[in-house]
């Protein structure tokens, strides 16, 4: 798929559900939505390969950690 491709698609659905977020608020719509935190387990066989894959993800503008 090529990095820009990935990058695109993943931050297309990362903004859609703060877009989402932001119009339940701005409606004032009576619901229970509310932040989670989620768990991506990134594969790999190595420290360097999932630093690589962190240093990716960052690059595409998402968020992480590494505990």
């Amino acid at each position: 798929m090529g990095f820009e491709r990935a990058r695109r698609a993943y931050r297309a659905s990362f903004e859609a559900v703060h877009g989402l977020k932001s119009l339940v608020q701005r409606l004032g719509l009576p619901c229970e939505m509310r932040d989670k935190d989620s768990l991506y387990l990134a594969a790999g066989d190595t420290d360097k390969e999932l630093m690589q894959e962190h240093a990716l993800r960052r690059r595409a503008g998402l968020p992480g950690n590494i505990p």
